[in-house]
């Protein structure tokens, strides 16, 4: 496994795109985070989480730049997609978005225009 250096104040990120901030390490090298919503979990020094299900899998890391930009990301499209569901559009109006979406154009998407 890898193990990672956590310190106090340190962001973090599990697997499933939580971010966190490390509240406190105890003497026995667990890692107890605060996330964003308030909640808090520990975890073993190697950012592993303490479960009893054998096929948990999430753990902690380092949040990085680049992992950041990619939550972000994620995030945006996902909010996007969310707002398209609960807007009615018209096809003319579907047609410009897409076009602007692909703008090399798609072969299953057609002009608008017979």
């Amino acid at each position: 496994m890898d193990e990672h250096k956590f310190s106090v104040g340190q962001l973090v990120v599990t697997t499933n795109d939580s971010i966190g901030t490390v509240k406190r390490i105890t003497p026995t090298g667990r890692v107890v985070v605060r996330f964003e919503s308030g909640y808090e979990e520990t975890y073993r020094k190697d950012g592993s989480a303490f479960s009893n299900d054998i096929w948990s899998y999430e753990r902690i890391v380092p949040l990085t730049d680049e992992r950041l930009r990619q939550i972000y990301e994620k995030e945006t499209v996902r909010k996007c997609r969310k707002m398209f569901e609960e807007t009615k559009l018209t096809y003319d109006q579907a047609v410009r978005i897409l076009e602007i979406l692909c703008p090399n154009g798609d072969d299953n998407v057609q002009s608008g225009e017979n």
